[in-house]
């Protein structure tokens, strides 16, 4: 039976830390930041804007067909701050008879920045991810009840 983990949460959470530390060969993973490098070239948080309608088309397409295999288990990374879209995953999913898992990366503002700030990918530009990283928590909404 094919299983859906959806990992979420803010900005320098450790979302694509934490599939890469529990994925297993043969694995499919979904991150739209790993989507936006492999069309852009561009180094791995530089998101060029004229490519966003390609990246999003690529991402939509991707999970439309996470539920044509039986079998696997697919990781899908994505900040998801409204609990309505977050349930969204879980009920599309769990319609389609697939075992889903929404983990909720709980890290604070501060500790989302101080990653970010050590992360060499991101370090340049710690500045641009302030603002980024408050919109998720401005944003963010407990589950659903």
């Amino acid at each position: 039976m094919a299983q859906v983990t959806v990992v979420c949460g803010p900005p320098g959470s450790g979302k694509s830390t934490y599939v890469k530390n529990r994925a297993k060969s043969g694995d499919l993973i979904l991150d739209i930041d790993t989507i936006w490098q492999a069309l852009s070239g561009r180094p791995y948080y530089e998101k060029p804007s004229a490519l966003m309608s390609y990246v999003l088309d690529t991402w939509e397409s991707l999970i439309d067909r996470v539920d044509e295999v039986e079998s696997y288990h697919a990781w899908i990374v994505s900040s998801l701050p409204l609990a309505v879209d977050r349930q969204r995953y879980a009920d599309r999913f769990n319609d389609a008879d697939i075992e889903t898992q929404i983990i909720l990366l709980d890290v604070n503002e501060y500790d989302c920045m101080d990653r970010i700030a050590k992360d060499e990918r991101r370090a340049k530009h710690v500045e641009g991810w302030k603002p980024i990283v408050r919109r998720w928590f401005d944003a963010y909404e407990p589950r659903i009840q």
